[in-house]
Protein backbone atom coordinates (compact mmCIF):
# COMPACT_ATOMS: atom_id res chain seq x y z
CA UNK A 1 0.00 0.00 0.00
CA UNK A 2 1.61 3.50 -1.05
CA UNK A 3 1.41 6.74 1.06
CA UNK A 4 -1.43 8.11 -1.32
CA UNK A 5 -3.64 4.91 -0.85
CA UNK A 6 -3.06 4.91 3.27
CA UNK A 7 -4.42 8.41 3.59
CA UNK A 8 -7.33 7.56 0.83
CA UNK A 9 -8.19 4.81 3.10
CA UNK A 10 -7.92 6.65 6.49
CA UNK A 11 -10.29 9.60 4.69
CA UNK A 12 -12.79 7.14 3.28
CA UNK A 13 -12.62 5.14 6.73
CA UNK A 14 -13.53 8.26 8.16
CA UNK A 15 -16.37 9.86 6.32
CA UNK A 16 -18.09 6.18 5.58
CA UNK A 17 -17.35 5.40 9.88
CA UNK A 18 -19.69 8.29 10.67
CA UNK A 19 -22.14 7.97 7.79
CA UNK A 20 -23.10 4.13 8.56
CA UNK A 21 -22.80 4.60 12.42
CA UNK A 22 -25.60 7.54 12.15
CA UNK A 23 -27.66 6.20 9.59
CA UNK A 24 -27.35 2.94 10.93
CA UNK A 25 -28.31 4.03 14.42
CA UNK A 26 -30.99 5.85 13.03
CA UNK A 27 -32.42 2.39 11.92
CA UNK A 28 -33.48 1.92 15.69
CA UNK A 29 -35.96 4.17 15.01
CA UNK A 30 -37.46 2.71 12.59
CA UNK A 31 -38.57 -0.20 14.54
CA UNK A 32 -40.30 2.24 17.85
CA UNK A 33 -41.43 4.86 15.93
CA UNK A 34 -45.44 5.26 15.44
CA UNK A 35 -45.37 7.89 12.76
CA UNK A 36 -45.01 5.96 9.15
CA UNK A 37 -43.37 9.66 7.72
CA UNK A 38 -41.13 9.43 10.68
CA UNK A 39 -40.24 5.67 9.54
CA UNK A 40 -39.40 6.58 6.17
CA UNK A 41 -36.64 8.89 6.48
CA UNK A 42 -35.24 6.79 9.40
CA UNK A 43 -35.30 3.73 7.11
CA UNK A 44 -33.75 6.01 4.48
CA UNK A 45 -31.11 6.96 6.60
CA UNK A 46 -30.15 3.52 7.47
CA UNK A 47 -30.03 2.51 3.83
CA UNK A 48 -28.00 5.34 3.40
CA UNK A 49 -25.57 4.31 6.02
CA UNK A 50 -25.61 0.57 5.25
CA UNK A 51 -24.82 1.61 1.33
CA UNK A 52 -21.95 3.76 2.33
CA UNK A 53 -20.61 0.29 4.25
CA UNK A 54 -21.27 -1.69 0.88
CA UNK A 55 -19.84 1.35 -1.02
CA UNK A 56 -16.16 1.30 1.22
CA UNK A 57 -15.92 -2.97 1.06
CA UNK A 58 -16.58 -3.47 -2.18
CA UNK A 59 -13.76 -3.82 -4.18
CA UNK A 60 -10.83 -1.41 -4.09
CA UNK A 61 -12.55 1.20 -3.36
CA UNK A 62 -11.43 1.76 0.09
CA UNK A 63 -8.28 2.85 -0.84
CA UNK A 64 -9.23 5.46 -4.04
CA UNK A 65 -9.56 8.86 -3.50
CA UNK A 66 -13.67 9.15 -4.08
CA UNK A 67 -16.01 12.11 -3.62
CA UNK A 68 -19.19 9.35 -3.01
CA UNK A 69 -18.32 9.08 0.42
CA UNK A 70 -18.28 12.92 1.41
CA UNK A 71 -21.95 12.88 -1.30
CA UNK A 72 -23.37 10.08 1.09
CA UNK A 73 -22.96 12.41 4.04
CA UNK A 74 -23.96 15.48 2.35
CA UNK A 75 -27.40 13.35 1.41
CA UNK A 76 -27.57 11.97 4.92
CA UNK A 77 -27.57 15.53 6.12
CA UNK A 78 -30.07 16.69 3.21
CA UNK A 79 -32.49 13.85 4.51
CA UNK A 80 -32.17 15.20 8.33
CA UNK A 81 -32.55 19.17 7.38
CA UNK A 82 -35.83 17.86 5.28
CA UNK A 83 -37.26 16.16 8.47
CA UNK A 84 -35.97 18.26 11.32
CA UNK A 85 -36.88 21.44 9.47
CA UNK A 86 -40.19 20.12 7.03
CA UNK A 87 -41.54 16.81 8.32
CA UNK A 88 -41.59 16.83 11.61
CA UNK A 89 -41.44 20.24 12.28
CA UNK A 90 -44.60 21.10 14.25
CA UNK A 91 -43.96 17.71 16.11
CA UNK A 92 -41.82 18.77 18.98
CA UNK A 93 -41.75 15.49 20.42
CA UNK A 94 -39.98 13.73 17.58
CA UNK A 95 -37.71 17.15 16.02
CA UNK A 96 -34.94 16.91 18.51
CA UNK A 97 -32.93 14.31 17.90
CA UNK A 98 -33.63 15.13 14.41
CA UNK A 99 -32.53 18.41 14.68
CA UNK A 100 -29.31 16.75 16.84
CA UNK A 101 -28.18 15.09 13.74
CA UNK A 102 -28.40 17.82 11.62
CA UNK A 103 -26.05 19.66 13.72
CA UNK A 104 -23.56 16.54 14.08
CA UNK A 105 -23.59 15.28 10.61
CA UNK A 106 -22.98 19.57 9.53
CA UNK A 107 -19.87 19.39 11.34
CA UNK A 108 -19.06 16.39 9.95
CA UNK A 109 -19.97 17.17 6.67
CA UNK A 110 -17.53 20.46 7.45
CA UNK A 111 -14.92 18.26 8.36
CA UNK A 112 -14.52 15.85 6.09
CA UNK A 113 -15.42 18.29 2.83
CA UNK A 114 -12.18 19.88 4.20
CA UNK A 115 -10.11 17.29 4.75
CA UNK A 116 -10.48 15.85 1.27
CA UNK A 117 -10.13 18.96 -0.31
CA UNK A 118 -6.80 19.60 1.70
CA UNK A 119 -5.54 16.60 0.34
CA UNK A 120 -6.82 16.37 -2.99
CA UNK A 121 -2.83 17.05 -4.77
CA UNK A 122 -0.41 16.81 -1.63
CA UNK A 123 2.98 15.45 -2.62
CA UNK A 124 3.17 12.87 -0.26
CA UNK A 125 6.54 11.20 -1.32
CA UNK A 126 9.77 12.50 0.85
CA UNK A 127 12.45 13.93 -1.39
CA UNK A 128 15.28 12.23 -1.44
CA UNK A 129 18.29 13.66 1.19
CA UNK A 130 21.74 13.95 0.19
CA UNK A 131 24.78 15.18 1.81
CA UNK A 132 26.80 17.48 0.03
CA UNK A 133 29.90 16.18 -2.21
CA UNK A 134 32.30 17.91 0.59
CA UNK A 135 30.60 15.84 3.43
CA UNK A 136 30.64 12.41 2.13
CA UNK A 137 33.06 9.96 2.87
CA UNK A 138 35.62 8.18 0.15
CA UNK A 139 34.03 4.85 -1.10
CA UNK A 140 37.06 2.35 -0.07
CA UNK A 141 38.33 3.87 2.52
CA UNK A 142 38.50 2.48 6.10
Amino acid sequence: MTVREALNRGNNLLTVGITSVIGLTLSLHVIFEDDPLDKLDDGVAALIGAGALVWYFWGRNRAKRSWIPLVLLAILWGLQVLTAFGTEAQDQMAVGDDRLMFQVLLVALIFNGIVLFRTRGAELVAPAVTAPEEERAPVGVG
